[in-house]
């Protein structure tokens, strides 16, 4: 049969920590790659997961 597979997704609630975030941790990633995930549609159960869960990242975390 099929696993289970589930998607954890982080979520920032500024803009400003989301670039802050991928300049310190993705800094050899092309600019253009980030701006093409900008643009793509949140994962969803109809996307052949069995779960998706979302949360809010609090500032330090």
């Amino acid at each position: 049969g099929k696993g289970i597979l589930s998607l954890w997704m982080p979520i920032l609630d500024s803009e400003v920590i989301v670039k802050a975030q991928r300049k310190f941790h993705f800094s050899d990633i092309p600019e253009e790659e980030f701006a093409s995930a900008d643009k793509m549609s949140l994962p969803r159960i109809s996307d052949g997961f069995s779960e998706v869960t979302q949360f809010l990242v609090s500032q330090g975390e």
